[in-house]
């Protein structure tokens, strides 16, 4: 059963959502290219590995008193005021104990290679950008470093990017950026790595299917196409959203719709709401 929406589907951008979607669809993506790469190439997965915050463990302060008996007065009768008389004093102040745990995160995007005389060499990298890749921090320096590196070699790199929130990530030039997706929601960009400073972009406007998009591979090969629509139903059927009740408050949409898309997409929910 496919998601409500034609395209990507607003309500799997909940940061407690995506990350099922994230890695379903590495799976899905890397499938379908397993079976479209012509003989010589295959698809693998791996992952970037960065350390951020995790959980976190924190004890408030407590003052702990004890009762300590006041000096007797020379002159005071043995029963009169003074006499055993008990004041707090405070023994020790406890610190707010704060334990932050820095753990590992980890990504995965997929890898073309290429095979020959017996050996495997990079031709694309494939990333589908993660809330945590445009969220200022470890998760989006780690990214930016690894697109940094891509962007130096004669790898193509192919990022996907299904977040509306966020800052701008994929390699796409700012002063482009504003002009080439003033109507998408989201945008697929391939940098190639034969010819620098040429980006294919694919913009995505929220009620649009996804695109098919072109992943060149080495130059005497011809590019082969990505159904990215493909591989998000794949993705929303074998994960678990199909099975939540995501849509019954279109407040659980983040960030909001503007108005007249909530009033497309309240629309498009009418029979899917429980």
């Amino acid at each position: 059963m496919p998601s409500p929406f034609p395209g990507m589907d607003p309500f799997l951008e909940d940061p407690g959502q995506f990350p099922a979607l994230h890695g379903a669809l590495i799976t899905a993506v890397m499938s379908q290219l397993q079976r479209t790469l012509p003989e010589g190439y295959l698809a693998s997965a791996d992952e970037r590995v960065w350390i951020g915050p995790g959980g976190r463990n924190v004890e408030p302060d407590a003052n702990v008193l004890r009762r300590e008996s006041a000096p007797a007065q020379p002159d005071a009768p043995s029963d009169g005021p003074g006499a055993g008389d008990a004041t707090l004093v405070a023994a020790a102040t406890a610190p707010v104990v704060v334990v932050a745990d820095h753990d590992p995160h980890r990504e995965r995007f997929v890898e073309i290679r290429s095979r020959a005389g017996g050996q495997e060499r990079v031709v694309a990298v494939l990333e589908i950008l993660s809330p945590s890749n445009k969220a200022r921090g470890p998760g989006r320096d780690s990214y930016l470093a690894k697109q940094h590196d891509v962007l130096g070699t004669r790898q193509h790199l192919i990022e996907v990017d299904l977040l509306r929130a966020g800052q701008p990530t994929t390699a796409l030039p700012d002063d482009d950026r504003a002009q080439v997706l003033r109507d998408a929601a989201y945008h697929a960009c391939v940098a190639r790595g034969d010819i620098p400073n040429r980006y294919e972009v694919y913009p995505i406007p929220l009620r649009n299917p996804l695109p098919r998009i072109s992943i060149p591979l080495e130059a005497d090969t011809p590019p082969i196409a990505l159904d990215l629509q493909a591989a998000f139903d794949r993705a929303y059927d074998d994960g678990p959203f199909r099975r939540r009740n995501l849509y019954a408050d279109l407040a659980r949409i983040a960030p909001p719709l503007p108005p007249d898309a909530a009033a497309w997409a309240t629309d498009l929910l009418k029979d899917h709401v429980t």
